[in-house]
């Protein structure tokens, strides 16, 4: 049976309040375990900004994300983002992620509409794994509504974990999972007026798990890539939170490991004192 927007909506985010313990629609199989998300607030604001302009600019995103998805190399697809970034509507923008998440909301409804399923699959994970998927879901829902449904039906069929790829290692199954991995970034040596809007100054970041007046925390980043960038900048001389310069130290793989299986015993735990406090 077709839900109506309504509908759609409210069970959507009712599996977000629920810390995504359901499925999106009942009878189905999917679960949306995507954690702490970037607020999809001030992004779909700027997103609708983009639309009064142009109207046609979210087509268009279609076929830039067509060539984002055939690039045949990671300079080809650097190449994708570069060109959408010196557009008029990016312009003014210094965000490089939400660019490339931009870009990558194309693909997903270029790939959706050649029926890649694979393809898909990959690039909803990505954005689940980035801390973009509300974000995602909001876009499609906004500028393109024929497509929203399909999309959450797909998700709907998608397996809960990863299967690995044939003539995958194990070891590379476990680093998929873990999505922690050398993203990871400890500061220390934070003044006592620090809070977590503090560390916005560091692109890329995806979450402060930091408590205001404790001097130290692990800030968490969306590729491995962004935590070293991030980690350069806050090692200059010249970096500053709240007027002290920090401590900062990139986690190796095995403390990343730890770190993420310490964080889901966190959330087992208070999802218990969650379903405890209800009984």
């Amino acid at each position: 049976m077709a839900l109506s927007d309504d509908e759609l909506e409210s069970l959507m985010s009712a599996t977000y309040a629920e810390g995504s313990k359901c499925p999106c629609i009942t009878g189905t199989t999917f679960l949306l375990d995507k954690g702490d998300q970037k607020d999809k607030v001030g992004t779909l604001n700027f997103f609708k900004k983009i639309h009064e302009a142009n109207p046609v600019f979210w087509e268009f995103m279609v076929e830039k994300g067509k060539a984002f998805v055939g690039a045949s190399s990671i300079q080809s697809a650097k190449m994708c983002i570069a060109d959408l970034s010196s557009t008029a509507e990016f312009a003014k923008t210094k965000d490089p992620t939400l660019i490339k998440y931009s870009l990558k909301i194309g693909a997903v409804i270029y790939t959706l509409r050649s029926h890649d399923t694979k393809g898909l699959e990959k690039l909803v994970r990505n954005f689940i794994k980035s801390l973009y998927v509300e974000i995602l879901m909001a876009t499609v829902r906004e500028f393109y509504p024929t497509d929203y449904q399909p999309l959450v039906e797909f998700i709907n069929t998608m397996p809960s974990k990863p299967v690995a790829e044939e003539g995958g290692c194990a070891a590379a199954s476990e680093t998929a999972e873990n999505p922690f991995d050398m993203t990871l970034l400890a500061i220390h040596g934070l003044p006592t007026s620090c809070r977590r809007e503090s560390f916005r100054c560091l692109s890329g970041l995806s979450h402060a798990d930091y408590n205001r007046g404790d001097v130290e925390g692990v800030l968490r980043f969306g590729t491995p890539e962004e935590a070293k960038k991030a980690h350069a900048i806050a090692s200059e001389q010249s970096f500053f939170i709240e007027g002290v310069h920090p401590d900062v130290r990139l986690l190796s793989k095995e403390e990343c490991d730890a770190y993420y299986e310490k964080f889901k015993a966190l959330k087992l735990q208070r999802k218990a004192e969650s379903r405890a406090h209800k009984h």
